[in-house]
């Protein structure tokens, strides 16, 4: 989910009153790992079926899919002169405790502790910050800020998701059609010989990039709403009632996160298997992760 999940950011790009929705975001007690210079915002989707959109069902109910795990996962990295936005795929495989391998977003459903953990121990990402966000906080906030416009390549659909693109060039999504874009997994691309399935492990990689991607383009329409202030107060009221953060993180630390001229990357991995489910980082990911500003400095508090 965009980065996102992710729509959070959203609040560090407007300019309102955010004090009065205080009372309507849940707190989370996590101890945070120790952190190397900067400032570290870990932003994560929740796909908790307790709290979907309204509309056509494809995710199915709490009693088909229970728990919660990480849909998305975006880290910020802020440093003095610089700000890299990485998404991490949900996939990759990562140590939350000694003699514990889990795939990072199943750790969400233990608790946001082994998320935030298992970031450290095994990718070096300190949390200076923690944001949950629903799947129906983030479609009614991209509704809020009347769609957002992603360039598509060719036509693409995803039975699983709803996922139904046939429009080529730019494209503006809801916010259905803006969480099934993130949500994909399967996505099939029309060509002269009928729809083709990307595979598992193209798939994977397709909503790593698109996650990053709907999370820059969110960032943008927020920019564009500052003059509204009708829709911003919207976007507080929706935004809020389904955010859950860190108990040290303020509101006001949350509504000034400024992600002008942020550096947008994807963090590569290495798919493990056929089916896609499960990645490990090698050399490639470990440059990427340094050129963000993680340099081997985190401890698990």
């Amino acid at each position: 989910m965009a980065a996102g999940l992710l729509v959070v950011v959203l609040l560090g790009a407007i300019g309102i009153d955010g004090l009065v929705m205080y009372n309507r975001i849940s707190r989370i007690a996590v101890v945070l790992p120790t952190t190397q210079d900067g400032t570290t915002w870990v932003m994560v989707g929740s796909d908790s079926r307790s709290a979907i959109p309204p509309g056509p069902n494809y995710y199915g109910s709490v009693k088909q899919s229970p728990g919660v795990k990480a849909d998305a996962v975006i880290v910020v990295h802020q440093e003095s002169k610089h700000t890299t936005i990485l998404s991490i795929p949900r996939d990759v495989l990562v140590s939350p405790a000694p003699g514990e391998i889990s795939r990072l977003g199943l750790t969400l459903d233990q608790s946001p502790q082994q998320l935030v953990n298992g970031l450290c121990r095994s990718l070096d990402i300190p949390t200076s910050h923690l944001v949950l966000i629903t799947m129906s906080g983030f479609t009614a906030a991209v509704n809020d800020l009347h769609g957002v416009t992603v360039s598509n390549q060719a036509p693409t659909r995803d039975l699983m998701s709803g996922l139904d693109l046939m429009k080529v060039g730019q494209v503006h999504l809801n916010g259905i059609q803006a969480l099934a874009l993130v949500r994909s997994r399967s996505p099939q691309t029309l060509t002269r010989t009928g729809w083709v399935p990307a595979g598992p492990i193209l798939g994977d990689q397709d909503r790593t990039r698109w996650l990053g991607t709907m999370f820059h383009a969110l960032a943008t329409e927020a920019r564009g709403e500052r003059d509204d202030p009708i829709a911003l107060q919207k976007l507080a009221w929706d935004l809020t009632g389904a955010l859950t953060i860190d108990n040290r993180t303020s509101l006001l630390s949350l509504m000034t996160l400024d992600l002008n001229g942020a550096d947008v990357r994807d963090l590569p991995v290495q798919i493990v298997g056929s089916d896609g489910l499960g990645a490990t980082v090698d050399s490639a990911s470990y440059k990427s992760l340094a050129a963000a500003g993680y340099t081997q400095q985190c401890r698990v508090g």
